[in-house]
């Protein structure tokens, strides 16, 4: 059975989650907007952080 504490854990990483897609995809809009490289670079970095926490649960 999960207890409270296992509950938030998997709350707050599926918040987690759903936060870096989100912003990897407003970064990767804004810098191909502006032709920015370091945003983009950014985004991707966002998404490989989200998938990273995919995998980890």
């Amino acid at each position: 059975m999960i207890n409270k504490r296992e509950k938030v854990v998997i709350k707050t990483s599926i918040i987690s989650i759903i936060s870096n897609i989100f912003l990897a995809g407003f970064k990767a809009f804004v810098g191909i907007l502006s032709n920015s490289i370091a945003v983009i670079s950014d985004a991707v970095n966002n998404l490989s952080d989200a998938l990273l926490l995919l995998e980890l649960n």
